[in-house]
């Protein structure tokens, strides 16, 4: 295994610049392009396209994730060996929920334990985050995806509960003077601005759909890609939002946001992925997280607020 080509390989597709690559790895940007070509060459047939955003092909993707777990078995080996250890990577792939809320607390538990661990987050949508450990981008994930991919494991962790709300002024304004599930209150729903996330983010269109048969208007919404922001936003009467229950506890708890159907949750499963490689600190590690974890969103759920789940 030529690991030269694949370090050069792997520092092009994650600083995206042959330039930064060759800095990185301390040789000329001619360097970094031949070690690819060579392994290439070995291969006969292309790793990376050689357009922006560089990305692997099916074969560079394979040839990355085994890199990967290379340098990770490397990394714990060499905490075994050595008397200093060097700092282990561990890179996680997540979606902007939970990372902004109940995650936090899973992982300052984690790192407390684990202090020679460097944590890099990835956030994502949750449709997307699987994609990252598919391609050898992450070694682990929180998904709502249930499939097992191929040399990883998956664990249930719980779920997060998603509500549909409103500041009390926006609420007064739209939904005080009809009654829940009415044709007019349904007229409201679909006149009123809600608030989404980002262009990526389908949820709040799923949830309105599958609750109450019809597509919000696009064109009556507003674009917040922040959860700070976005829940700032509504608290601000500036639309109606679908936002985890993780998320606002309190402001449920001091009355400034109302649920707009005490009857409609949604609830979404979320699955911790991770790589299955054969070291005992890995996967002791990984026990610990999906224990946490599961803890915490167990913790967040039995918080009812008189809501009834769907």
């Amino acid at each position: 295994m030529d690991y030269k080509g694949l370090t050069a390989l792997s520092s092009v597709i994650e600083l995206q610049s042959f330039e930064k690559a060759a800095n990185k790895l301390n040789i000329s940007q001619s360097a970094v392009s031949q070690r690819i070509a060579l392994l290439e060459k070995h291969y006969g047939v292309p790793l990376m396209l050689r357009y922006l955003p560089y990305q692997p092909t099916a074969l560079g993707e394979k040839l990355l994730n085994h890199w990967t777990k290379v340098k990770w078995l490397e990394s714990a080996l060499t905490q075994e060996i050595e008397t200093h250890r060097q700092a282990l990577k561990l890179s996680i792939a997540i979606n902007y929920d939970s990372l902004d809320t109940w995650f936090s607390e899973v992982l300052i538990k984690v790192a407390k334990a684990y202090p020679n661990v460097r944590w890099q987050m990835i956030a994502d949508d949750q449709e997307l985050t699987a994609n990252y450990i598919k391609e050898g981008k992450a070694l682990a994930c929180v998904s709502n995806k249930t499939v097992n991919y191929p040399f990883c494991q998956s664990v249930l962790l719980g779920s997060m509960d998603y509500l549909l709300v409103a500041s009390v002024d926006f609420y007064q304004r739209y939904f005080a003077e009809h009654q829940v599930g009415s044709r007019s209150w349904l007229h409201a729903l679909k006149s009123a601005p809600f608030l989404t996330f980002n262009q990526k983010d389908d949820l709040n269109i799923e949830v309105i759909e599958k609750f109450y048969h019809f597509e919000p208007d696009v064109n009556n919404m507003h674009i917040a890609p922040s959860v700070k922001s976005f829940k700032s936003l509504c608290l601000e009467a500036l639309g109606y939002a679908l936002i985890p229950k993780a998320d606002i506890v309190t402001e449920l708890t001091e009355g400034k946001l109302v649920v707009l159907d005490t009857q409609s949750v949604w609830r979404m499963p979320l699955y911790w992925h991770y790589w299955d490689l054969p070291d005992a600190a890995y996967r002791k590690m990984n026990n610990m997280i999906v224990d946490h974890a599961q803890a915490v969103l167990t913790k967040i759920s039995s918080t009812q607020f008189g809501l009834k789940r769907e």
